[in-house]
């Protein structure tokens, strides 16, 4: 017994690593958060979820784009991962001003067990646009979320026509003599 033991010890440790983390992708999803904001004038976090077909959020996390205080900037596009939670969801990517939601992109996808590469984009032309549920931002105006990728998803890299949305002079960090987190 012994023997049989000392022979099938590699085969079930392996097996057990492959349980518990050798899956390579099978049942991921990839998230890549690209766009034209300008970190950290314009957003300083991004926060990417996926919600279920209720809308209740399943998986999460944020990414911290600006640290503070300091000039340190985490460039886009970035790329979040999730184990996948399968079926129909969505995907909602928010973009933070010092812990404000300024802007929100949602997209709709159909998640089975294989590899998901998914796009969501903060653009500067969506900065305060609020949409009802259901819709969501591109290029400036409120549209049904949709399964299908959008080209322009990144944005175009120009500023709104109006020059509505200037945050230039926007503090990149909190005051701390005006009561604001260090």
């Amino acid at each position: 017994m012994g023997k049989l033991l000392r022979h099938l010890a590699p085969l079930l440790l392996a097996a057990g690593i492959c349980s518990t983390g050798c899956v390579a992708d099978d049942g991921m999803v990839h998230v890549d958060v690209c766009g034209d904001v300008k970190i950290p004038d314009d957003v300083t976090a991004a926060r990417v979820s996926i919600l279920n077909s209720q809308r209740k959020e399943v998986r999460s996390t944020v990414l911290e784009l600006a640290k503070c205080p300091g000039p340190d900037v985490t460039d886009l596009p970035q790329t979040v991962d999730f184990r996948s939670p399968g079926g129909k969801t969505w995907i909602v990517v928010q973009g933070l001003k010092n812990e404000v939601e300024v802007l929100r992109y949602e997209r709709r996808a159909d998640l089975g067990e294989k590899v998901k590469d998914y796009s969501v984009g903060m653009t500067r032309v969506c900065i305060g646009i609020s949409c009802p549920l259901g819709q969501t931002c591109v290029r400036g105006k409120c549209e049904i979320a949709s399964y299908a990728d959008d080209p322009l998803v990144c944005g175009t890299g120009a500023p709104p026509a109006d020059g509505a949305v200037d945050t230039s002079d926007q503090p990149v960090c909190p005051d701390q003599d005006a009561g604001g987190i260090p």
